[in-house]
């Protein structure tokens, strides 16, 4: 087995502009996994939870649907979503839905408070902003673009 080659070599062949470099993304991003809530934590109300089923055409629907809620006494034992995050599929019932679904939280609903993702995602947002726009893990992770990326020499 061979060592997988650099970021560096493996694109060489395509130009950057002056000061950029080439980087993996776990280096200018934070990636976190949810956690799947136990069935006990579930509520009719309290805390919103997106679940894989909320990611829409690239975006989160914030429709409440069943189990769209956890207790509040067990919000600390969840992971917190917050604006300017990409949320990727990692996990699901159906292993071909890994990583096909994926959304870009712009902005946070103030209507809802606290908001938690599910352990079938993983959000991926920039540890340095002035690294990395937030929008990129999206558009980079995004079915869509890897399709668009075909096309360019």
């Amino acid at each position: 087995m061979t060592a997988p080659q650099s970021v560096a070599a493996q694109d060489s062949k395509r130009m950057l502009p002056d000061g950029w470099r080439w980087v993996r993304l776990g280096e200018v991003c934070e990636m976190r996994k949810g956690h799947t809530p136990r069935e006990e934590w579930y509520a009719e109300s309290g805390c919103r939870l997106v679940r894989f089923r909320d990611l829409k055409d690239g975006c989160v629907d914030w429709t409440a649907g069943f189990r769209s809620f956890v207790s509040p006494q067990y919000a600390r034992f969840l992971k917190p979503l917050t604006a300017r995050n990409t949320l990727v599929t990692s996990d699901a019932h159906d292993p071909a839905s890994i990583g096909k679904k994926i959304a870009y939280v712009e902005v946070m609903p103030e209507t809802l408070g606290a908001v938690y993702y599910s352990g079938e995602m993983i959000a991926v947002r920039p540890s340095d902003e002035s690294l990395i726009e937030p929008r990129w893990p999206f558009l980079w992770l995004s079915p869509y673009f890897a399709r668009l990326s075909r096309l360019l020499p």
